[in-house]
This record gives C-alpha cells, sequence and structure tokens, in this order.
C-alpha cells in the first residue's frame, strides 16, 4: 500500500510539472479587427479564462489579446469566440447566422442579424400568494423565445412550453429556426457530439495479496500472507460527453483473472514427537466489475489522467485444501482450510497515460484495489485480500 501512494505521488508530480512545462496548445485561429484570419495555436483553457483573453501562438511566438484587439478566436472544428456583444468580454458563440446563439458564464444570448441581442436568463421571483411568500421561477426568456421564431413558427408558444435554458436545447431550436429560414448557418460545436462511448480491450497483470488474521490460534498452518501474481483479461467503455467536459468521464468495465496461492509448512502438534507439513492451496477465478470517475489532463497527443470508484467481485470458482501428512508423505488429513467468501467489495484508484494513434488510443495505467470486505469472516479468523495491477487498454476509434 505505501509503495502504491509513493508510485502515485510520483507520477502525479511529473504529471504536474510535465503540465506546467507544456501548456496545451491546439489549432485554431484569430481573427483581427480587420477581419484578417491568422492560422496558428489557441492555448486550451477554460470558457471563464477565454471570456477574458485569448492566448495565441504562431512560428513559437506567444501573445496575448483582449476582446478589443480581437473580432474572435476558435479552436479547429471546436469552440469560438467572439467580441463586440457584451462590452469588455469575449463570449462563446454556439451558433451563428439568421439567428445566432452565444453564451456568457451561465447566460445565453439571442439575436437575429442586425438586431438586438437578447438576454436570456432565469431568476426565482417572489411573489406573494394569499399572504404567503413563496418563489416562482422567472420565464421571461421563453417568452423572448417565442416572438423572435414567431415568422418560423406562428406555434411558437407551444414549441417553448417544455424548454430547458440549457446549451442543448437551445442550439438544437435556433439550428432548426435556421433551417427553416434556408439560411446559412455555422454551428461551431457541431463535430463535438453531446455523448459519446468508447469501447476498449484490457489486458494486464495483477498481483493480488491476502493477509491472515488468525486470532483464535487455530489456524496454525496459515503464512502470514499469500501472493499471487496472474494475467487478466477484459472489456472496457468510457462514457463522456465533450460537449460539457473534456475532462470527466464514467468508465465501467468487466475483467477476469484467476489467483492462485500456496504454502508448505512444517509444524509439531502438542503432545507429539513427529513433526507434521501442511500443505494449503486456495484459488479463486474471479469476474471483477470495477466502476470510476475518470479525469483526464487532454493533450494533443496524449493526456494523463485520475481514476478513482468501487469495484465488485464474484468469485465464480473457488478452492480450498489443506492435505496434512507426515515426513514420509503418508495422509494424515484432506480437507477444506477455510471457506471462500463468493463476493467482495473494494474502493479503487489509479492513475495513467493514454497515448492517441490515427486507428487507436492507447492507454496504460497503474491502479491500486482495496476490498473492504472480508474474503472471509468467522469467529476470530479474518482474511483480507488486497491488489496492485498494470494493464494495457486498446480503444477502438
Amino acid at each position: 500500500m505505501k509503495r502504491f501512494i509513493l508510485i502515485i505521488l510520483s507520477i502525479l508530480t511529473l504529471a504536474t510539472f510535465e503540465g506546467k512545462a507544456q501548456r496545451d496548445f491546439r489549432n485554431g485561429y484569430i481573427i483581427t479587427s480587420a477581419n484578417d484570419t491568422i492560422f496558428g495555436q489557441v492555448e486550451y483553457r477554460s470558457n471563464a479564462k477565454n471570456y477574458q483573453s485569448c492566448i495565441f501562438k504562431k512560428d513559437n511566438v506567444i501573445t496575448e489579446y483582449s476582446e478589443k484587439q480581437l473580432n474572435g478566436f476558435g479552436y479547429e472544428n471546436d469552440k469560438f469566440f467572439t467580441s463586440k456583444i457584451i462590452e469588455g468580454s469575449f463570449v462563446e458563440a454556439l451558433v451563428v447566422g439568421e439567428m445566432s446563439l452565444y453564451k456568457y458564464q451561465s447566460i445565453f444570448l439571442v439575436r437575429k442579424a442586425g438586431g438586438e441581442v437578447y438576454r436570456l436568463e432565469s431568476k426565482s421571483t417572489g411573489v406573494n400568494d394569499e399572504g404567503m411568500e413563496k418563489m416562482k421561477e422567472d420565464t421571461k426568456w421563453k417568452g423572448i423565445i417565442s416572438y423572435l421564431m414567431y415568422d418560423c413558427f406562428p406555434e411558437s408558444n407551444q414549441l417553448v412550453k417544455d424548454l430547458r435554458l440549457v446549451e442543448k436545447d437551445l442550439t438544437t431550436l435556433v439550428i432548426r429556426y435556421n433551417n427553416c429560414k434556408q439560411t446559412t448557418f455555422k454551428d461551431f460545436k457541431k463535430n463535438k457530439p453531446w455523448s459519446k462511448v468508447d469501447l476498449g480491450v484490457s489486458a494486464g497483470v495483477i498481483q493480488s495479496t491476502v493477509n491472515m488474521i488468525d486470532l483464535t490460534l487455530k489456524y496454525y498452518y496459515l503464512a502470514n500472507s499469500y501472493k499471487s501474481v496472474d494475467p487478466s483479461l477484459g472489456f472496457v467503455l468510457v462514457f463522456h460527453s465533450p460537449r460539457i467536459s473534456d475532462n470527466l468521464a464514467i468508465q465501467p468495465e468487466v475483467y477476469i483473472t484467476n489467483s492462485n496461492y500456496s504454502s508448505l509448512t512444517t509444524y509439531t502438534p502438542v503432545n507429539s514427537y513427529y513433526p507434521q507439513k501442511y500443505d494449503l492451496h486456495f484459488h479463486m477465478t474471479t469476474l471483477s466489475f470495477p466502476v470510476s470517475v475518470k479525469y483526464s489532463f487532454p493533450n494533443r497527443k496524449y493526456s494523463f489522467f485520475l481514476q478513482g470508484g468501487l469495484n465488485y467481485d464474484f468469485n465464480i470458482l473457488t478452492d480450498s485444501k489443506l492435505i496434512r501428512s507426515t515426513e514420509q508423505n503418508i495422509v494424515l488429513e484432506n480437507a477444506t482450510a477455510f471457506y471462500i467468501n463468493r463476493s467482495q467489495l473494494g474502493a479503487w484508484g489509479g492513475v495513467g497515460l493514454l497515448r492517441k494513434f490515427k486507428f487507436f488510443d492507447l492507454s496504460a495505467n497503474i491502479r491500486y484495489n482495496y476490498l473492504m470486505t472480508y474474503l472471509n469472516e468467522t469467529s476470530g479468523f479474518f482474511a483480507r485480500s488486497n491488489r496492485i495491477g498494470f494493464s494495457i487498454i486498446v480503444f477502438k476509434k
């Protein structure tokens, strides 16, 4: 456990220094105040920072621009930020056309070509109802949408009835309006899906340790701990929403391992002059179902990531044998050493690196799994297991 923590801290330290040394610049462009487009690389930052300025790199020269110096800037097949919508700030342009949609912090802005910019925001307001104060959602923004779209959708009141003040709903509706008007428009994040599922196959090696705690002294033939190093195979799914976050994902997995443990001890029983051998073997074939939250530090070709979550183990096959014999190998007893529980619940965490290639993505990770429930739990005897593993995951593009 201590060794794993040291490995994690070392990787995190390296990742931190690497992240600071190599800022995340991606292919993009700026549009000057003279309306000239210059291609280069734009630092990929949070929206909060991009509202304030643009960090642009060309020919290894890095320049920071304010909204007064540019008409806009954007990333290739991704976000675009424009000026002159809100004084003193860039805003994210979601759709630009006959009707345009913008976002600034938690506020959406909408404008028809050459018209006024309307703010779409919802504020809870206090109203008096029979002498009692209660909160009521402000839906004036729906009236604005209905008014602006009336020329194309006379039934616009019904259209906005179930509309939510979220990017997905508003973007879909504004695109629908522009299609209705049969005019050209730009959906800047068209190639960035709302939801995405990545499928991968996993292969690795796992070192599992089983620690024995015997308070009864009845299991004197057991070693203090057992180790097994075994291959593992599995499948991995990654669910994420590129539109919402480039960093967060949910990763469920399933993999199978076959672990074998053994020990051979010699013990002389009380009231006996002859030592006896205790040959113990136990093994488990286990299906593991880890689910984790994955946080990535993306870059153009590779990214570090952290993971943490829960794990459920189901032992589909178990066996535990104790053979007690004399030194001359005369078997005195052939019995079950101890019972093994069918399932266990654990918590796990890990770090890794993902490298992007043309036809697939390759991920390498190291993780530690602490089983919170016992492998065996009887009166005065406990067996607890934990695992440290390394695996390679190949994701299909």
